[in-house]
């Protein structure tokens, strides 16, 4: 989409709902998605492929465009009796390297001001794109000391753009199995991996990690002789099914092979156990009271094995353990998702027009 109606539409939708994006009528947010390949990125461009190396530049610029349209407007008044409702709306004209404006914007804005920014890179440029960009992260590090190494990261390069450190929210990916004991938990997450990892969905994994057509390999056998086929695609979809760089876990999986004498199948059940927090309630809040307070993470973008019986087992089991232990609230403590979040109630980063982005100092 252009960046005119993108700022449009979700001004549109801001307006209409209050602000209150993910909240009662209408909870959504910007998940600003760099495309990996060129046949999406040909659909939304005036032709041309954009080189790869050049996709966080190109979203820089993008971002910056449709934020200049929402600052553009005035916010809307916060009551009713007020004398206006909103700021006359300015003309927007902006220059940039891949697109230019010259526009007044036509949707008003909102008591949050803008939809929370969400991301999810996780190369190089994709955390330092977040670290100026970002107020939300959807990540895969959620192993203990992953996830605090990640979030140092995130921090540092945040602080190194003029931001705090904690403007930034933290939110991993993680499978919950939850039951009343720890026993029955268990019983259930076996349950759950013996339909989940099924041939088809084995096979996939592993495709995603090797980049090319596995399938006439046998999945009891072993691990493929040959090194990951190198390709953008593989390399994106490596990061996104596994967690790291496919010739990185190709590597990770021989070694639990030669450890353990695994099949190729093998690994990946290996590896699926560690993706997320299996037990009874109190034993899965204390170790994710242990994360919180260590600074790993702030959330988790919850993804029950089942739904929506796994679901209710998180709802009505977890979070109330959660509560007890003061890491969970109790209510929402403001009317938009920016406040809920603990996020200042306008956006306190603006990047300099001509602040660079540096992708080698804050690496």
């Amino acid at each position: 989409m252009q960046r005119f109606p993108t700022s449009a539409s979700g001004a549109g939708v801001l307006a209409l709902n209050g602000g209150r994006w993910l909240r009662r009528a209408g909870r959504a947010g910007w998940n600003i998605v760099t495309t990996d390949n060129a046949w999406t990125g040909e659909n939304f461009r005036r032709g041309g492929f954009l080189p790869n190396t050049e996709r966080y530049t190109h979203a820089e610029d993008y971002v910056a465009a449709v934020q200049d349209l929402w600052d553009g407007f005035g916010p809307i008044a916060g009551s009713r009796d007020a004398e206006s409702w909103s700021a006359e709306p300015r003309q927007v004209r902006r220059q940039g390297k891949f697109r230019s404006i010259d526009a007044r914007p036509q949707v008003p804005g909102s008591p949050q001001g803008q939809p929370v920014y969400f991301q999810a890179g996780d190369s190089a440029e994709g955390r330092d794109f977040a670290a100026r960009r970002a107020e939300g992260i959807f990540t895969h590090h959620i192993e203990f000391d992953d996830a605090v190494a990640f979030t140092a990261d995130i921090r540092r390069r945040a602080r190194s753009y003029g931001r705090p450190g904690d403007d930034i929210k933290i939110f991993p990916g993680a499978n919950l199995v939850v039951a009343e004991t720890d026993a029955e938990a268990a019983e259930k997450a076996a349950y759950y991996k013996e339909f989940a990892l099924n041939d088809r969905t084995v096979l996939q994994s592993i495709e995603s990690v090797w980049g090319t057509d596995l399938s006439a390999v046998d999945l009891d056998g072993p691990l493929p002789s040959f090194e990951p086929v190198a390709s953008r695609q593989s390399h994106t979809h490596g990061i996104v099914h596994t967690g790291h760089e496919p010739t990185v876990k190709s590597r990770q999986w021989r070694a639990l092979a030669d450890e353990h004498n695994y099949s190729l199948r093998q690994p990946v059940h290996h590896l699926s156990e560690r993706r997320g927090f299996i037990g009874s309630a109190s034993t899965v809040a204390d170790q994710l009271a242990h994360y919180v307070r260590s600074d790993a993470f702030d959330g988790l973008n919850v993804t029950p094995h089942a739904f929506p019986d796994g679901l209710n087992d998180v709802v009505d089991l977890l979070v109330p353990a959660l509560q007890e232990r003061g890491i969970y609230p109790s209510g929402y403590p403001g009317n938009t998702l920016r406040e809920n979040l603990g996020l200042p109630e306008t956006v306190a980063h603006r990047v300099p027009e001509a602040a660079p982005l540096n992708l080698e100092d804050a690496s």
